[in-house]
């Protein structure tokens, strides 16, 4: 009894986070075709995560993706100040860490949203902390 209710909790989680893997991995790959390397994805720091952390040029991107079914401004609105906190926390974590400190960087924050079959992007370079 306690099996199947475990599975089919973790069966509605898995069909929660679909659409946000997807989109980000479709984000991953628009990033990729506009000249970014991903060298990291989902990096945990803390209480805070990292949804990407790419290199465009010689530019370290910390990357975060917001994914929302009911568009781009509803994916926008949905970055309140303790998402962008622990984006910070997650972001100086790292860059405490080795060589990181030297290197230029960046936090941009990637807008998704459907559209027919795929998604619709919207890039903010440069506005997280």
């Amino acid at each position: 009894m306690v099996r199947s209710l475990v599975r089919s909790l973790m069966t509605r989680l898995r069909r929660f986070r679909a659409p946000g893997a997807r989109a980000e991995r479709a984000a991953s790959r628009w990033l990729r075709r506009r000249g970014h390397r991903i060298l990291a994805r989902n990096l945990r720091a803390g209480r805070g995560e990292i949804d990407l952390v790419t290199r465009e040029g010689e530019v370290l991107v910390f990357v975060e993706i917001r994914y929302r079914a009911a568009g781009l401004l509803a994916a926008e609105l949905s970055v309140d100040r303790k998402k962008t906190r622990r984006f910070a926390e997650a972001v100086a974590f790292w860059r405490r860490r080795g060589a990181l400190r030297e290197v230029r960087w960046r936090g941009d924050l990637i807008l998704v949203a459907p559209r027919g079959r795929g998604f619709v992007f919207s890039w903010r370079r440069g506005v997280l902390p």
